[in-house]
């Protein structure tokens, strides 16, 4: 059992709050697995992260995999269309993107690894690492009005999604020019990597709706 439930006090509480929602809105999934192809007697199983990857990024993103009521449906499509709105428009050139990048709970060496990445893959040269920020929840892009072609094109490259650009201001860098502030969150994996949550759930993973009647096998 889940650490985070491993008491009666907490499954307690737990049941309490799933007894105030709808259970057509509750999803049960199983977790997607292979066999473990470390072993020639197949005995455990390990993650199929090509499945397992995305449906964690959709659960970090509160990406329902239910149908939710029309009105809480439409507060959400409403709040999603204006952050992907921020996506929208004009974008600058990679060579003139200025950004600072800070680690706000990435593993160790991300911004490092995320500024090498920007400068030889990827022609952000007017970029550079300032060390450690205080951590976050999520990756986030802070920008001036003036740099939105810039954190439109810095999101196209890293694949961040509307929810992480958030309109500011500026940082001053180290030659005193006004550049964007890149804090990576414990969702960035890596140089390269999307981090965008995908809007369903892979097509292999076993789900089944907690208002649905079926027979187990």
């Amino acid at each position: 059992m889940d650490s985070g439930i491993g008491s009666i006090t907490k499954l307690m509480s737990l049941a309490k709050e799933l007894q105030h929602i709808n259970p057509k809105n509750i999803t049960f999934v199983t977790l997607p697995v292979v066999d473990n192809p470390a072993e020639k007697v197949k005995a455990t199983v390990v993650l199929n992260e090509a499945d397992a990857d995305p449906l964690f990024a959709m659960m970090k993103d509160d990406v329902s995999l239910t149908e939710v009521n029309s009105k809480k449906k439409a507060e959400a499509n409403k709040q999603k269309a204006a952050e992907e709105a921020r996506l929208q428009g004009s974008k600058s050139e990679a060579a003139d993107i200025r950004v600072e990048v800070f680690n706000g709970g990435a593993p160790t060496g991300s911004a490092q690894g995320e500024l090498t990445w920007l400068q030889t893959n990827q022609g952000v040269n007017k970029s550079s690492q300032q060390g450690d920020a205080p951590k976050q929840k999520g990756t986030t892009l802070e920008y001036a009005a003036d740099q939105a072609p810039q954190a439109r094109k810095l999101a196209e490259i890293m694949g961040l999604p509307g929810s992480a650009l958030k309109p500011g201001k500026s940082i001053e860098n180290d030659q005193g020019l006004p550049a964007m502030k890149l804090v990576l969150g414990p969702d960035f994996k890596g140089p390269g990597i999307s981090i965008t949550a995908p809007k369903e759930a892979p097509k292999n993973v076993a789900r089944q709706e907690a208002d649905k009647k079926v027979c187990a096998s």
